[in-house]
């Protein structure tokens, strides 16, 4: 996965935001998610915030768009797991981190459905949301920390010396 070093602030906020996304236009997926009118409590910004305030908003926020940008993935779906937002991974091709099923705490959307994401994210019961935020935390400990993928290497060279 694309990893980075955590960001250091921490919140104790309400997830009052639906979704959100605030990056740059460096993809046409970008494009057309800053093209849609989404309405409601969707945060869409193309604004650079600074970082307290991104992570804010991301904490706030019960799902994170993950679009694709220069790269097939995004340093975002890290940045949600961290603060329990599912991530909404959307490409054109997919590269799957540890080949774990990335439905369990995320959403994956084909750059063909864009125009589909209001629907697709509306279509999930407050139970399948509740279960994709319980295994974000999981899989954001066991998969998306510098300490599980440094583990993850060392079990891997040491299974196949």
């Amino acid at each position: 996965p694309l990893i980075c070093t955590p960001h250091p602030h921490r919140f104790n906020v309400p997830k009052d935001i639906y979704c959100s996304f605030i990056g740059k236009n460096t993809h046409p997926i970008r494009k057309q998610i800053f093209n849609k009118h989404f309405g409601g409590s969707w945060y869409i910004s193309e604004t650079k915030h600074k970082i307290p305030e991104f992570c804010k908003i991301t904490a706030r926020s019960l799902f994170g768009l993950c679009p694709r940008g220069y790269g097939i993935t995004s340093f975002r779906i890290m940045e949600c797991l961290q603060y329990g937002t599912i991530p909404v991974y959307i490409s054109d091709k997919f590269l799957i981190p540890h080949n774990i099923d990335f439905n369990e705490y995320g959403v994956l959307i084909k750059d063909t459905d864009v125009n589909k994401i209001g629907e697709i994210l509306t279509s999930f019961s407050i139970e399948e949301i509740r279960q994709k935020q319980i295994n974000c935390k999981r899989v954001y400990q066991e998969y998306y920390t510098y300490e599980a993928n440094a583990k993850i290497i060392r079990e891997y060279l040491k299974n196949n010396d």
